[in-house]
């Protein structure tokens, strides 16, 4: 029933949406009395933030702006004096920080102070592992993520900025109470109108920046196919594959590279890489030629405050090796994970293949 009067709250036909019900044998007519007479349950909005719902605001008729306002999002604003301060200290933020090199939303910088602290964190604990430290020997992985984690914080736009002590290292008395302040509500504001429209206008610059979406507001060629992928985070991809990166005379090598673009949950919990050693060799090159792209990339996302997915060379490695006939029972037994998560990852690449191709 929940489900049903969501979907008619979506509807802008008529002004009181109406459920119709067939008797048929075997209804519970009390069942049925009690839900019709019970008070309205509160239904809540699907729409989720992210780039595959902006894809998809952009990619229909009319302004984006106009579809979020006729969303069942918009009929659930919350107090309109907690919507009015999210907008001021939206503002305020934008205004303590005049000469930012990141985007000066307030979702960004926060995303960002986040980041920095969550990556620093990774890097000192890999650099204990470097120390010796036998207390953190079940990580050894960890010691080969520090040169990334490395790399990473060296792109962050805090690092060359005037404010990286205001944000960063709680410099700024009155930058820090707006972010607290902010952070506090934050829960409230993502679902209220303003909190909606201060995170679309940081995606919609972040699309707007890598041309996925035109000055007038609609997909362009390359947004489209962004919006095909279904990735949370289609950039990085769209951008190796403007450059040529994919395309290769073996065509199991590059579909096997644009396999490690797919997100596949099971690849943090991949306990042995040896197995793959050869064809992590093969692959290395077409890596090697895509990193500078890869590194601008995730540079110009961290402006807006996102880390965007590296594509895994060693998932690529699986594709490569199940697509020249090796039995995914064997590579299964070799890696120390299941069929089942193989089989998964195959029907991730195959299906992410089929949508860049239609």
């Amino acid at each position: 029933m929940r489900r049903i009067v969501g979907r008619l709250a979506r509807t802008a036909g008529d002004r009181a949406p109406f459920v119709a019900v067939a008797h048929a044998p075997g209804i519970d007519v009390v069942h049925l009395k009690n839900l019709l007479l019970a008070p309205p349950r509160h239904v809540s909005s699907a729409l989720r933030r992210g780039f595959p719902i902006m894809l998809s605001l952009f990619s229909q008729p009319g302004a984006p702006t106009s579809l979020l306002e006729r969303s069942l999002a918009a009929v659930q604003v919350g107090d309109e004096g907690e919507c009015a301060r999210v907008e001021e200290l939206a503002a305020a933020v934008h205004d303590v920080l005049p000469e930012a090199r990141c985007v000066r939303n307030i979702e960004t910088v926060l995303s960002l102070i986040n980041i920095r602290h969550r990556l620093t964190i990774r890097r000192n604990e890999a650099g204990v592992l470097r120390g010796g430290n036998s207390r953190w020997g079940k990580n050894a992985r960890m010691e080969e993520e520090r040169e990334p984690i490395t790399l990473v914080l060296g792109l962050l736009p805090c690092e060359q900025c005037d404010h990286l002590k205001a944000c960063h290292k709680r410099g700024g008395k009155r930058l820090r109470t707006l972010l607290d302040e902010y952070t506090e509500m934050h829960e409230k504001a993502m679902r209220c109108m303003a909190g909606l429209m201060i995170d679309f206008e940081r995606h919609a610059q972040c699309l707007l920046a890598f041309r996925l979406v035109s000055p007038d507001q609609h997909l362009t060629e390359m947004g489209l196919l962004a919006h095909r992928t279904g990735l949370n985070i289609p950039q990085t991809f769209v951008e190796v594959l403007q450059h040529g990166h994919l395309l290769s005379s073996e065509i199991d090598c590059s579909l096997a590279v644009m396999g490690g673009f797919v997100e596949w949950s099971e690849l943090d919990s991949l306990p042995r890489i040896g197995p793959l050693a050869d064809e992590i060799d093969e692959l290395s090159p077409h890596y090697v030629a895509m990193e500078p792209v890869l590194n601008s990339t995730t540079e110009n996302m961290l402006r807006f405050g996102m880390l965007a997915p590296m594509p895994s060379i060693e998932q690529s490695a699986i594709l490569l090796a199940l697509r020249r006939g090796k039995s995914a029972w064997v590579l299964a037994q070799q890696l120390g994970i299941t069929v089942g998560a193989l089989t998964r990852l195959d029907q991730k690449a195959r299906y992410f293949m089929d949508r860049v191709r239609a």
